[in-house]
Formats: C-alpha cells, sequence, structure tokens
C-alpha cells in the first residue's frame, strides 16, 4: 500500500513549513500534495499549480466546500 500525505494550509504561502518534509518523503516512497483554501480569500488563485515541487491544490478544484466528501471523492487514505 503507497503511504500518502495530504499537507493542509489556508494557502500556499505556508509551503515552507512542509517542504523541508519531502527530501525524506520522496526517499521513502511517500507520495504527498498540498490542499489549501486560497480561492476563499483570492477568486485568482490557480485550482492547481506545482511550487517547489510539491503539487497544490486549491479546494475549488474539488468544487466541494466539505472536506469529509472531499476525502471520501478521491477514494484514498491518508495518513
Amino acid at each position: 500500500m503507497n503511504k500518502k500525505i495530504l499537507f493542509f494550509d489556508g494557502w500556499t504561502k505556508g509551503i515552507r513549513n512542509f517542504e523541508r518534509l519531502c527530501p525524506s518523503f520522496d526517499k521513502n516512497g511517500i507520495e504527498y500534495k498540498l490542499f489549501h483554501l486560497g480561492s476563499w480569500g483570492d477568486k485568482s488563485v490557480p485550482l492547481q499549480e506545482s511550487i517547489r515541487g510539491i503539487k497544490c491544490y486549491d479546494i475549488s478544484y474539488y468544487q466541494l466546500m466539505i472536506y469529509q466528501k472531499l476525502l471520501r471523492k478521491k477514494n484514498q487514505i491518508y495518513y
């Protein structure tokens, strides 16, 4: 089973807090992505982008506003 990490932040400006973990995750074959709420404050935020090698997804990418539904829709387990 592949291990997956879901980073969560209000926006992408906090990515520096997560990027220090990525080399270890890469070394151990752990997938990761950042989920954020940037469009709640700025409608011009990209739906999907890569910042410093981290895949970032705004909540509007999923067209859902409830976190539980988001995780069920993805049908994936994040540790």
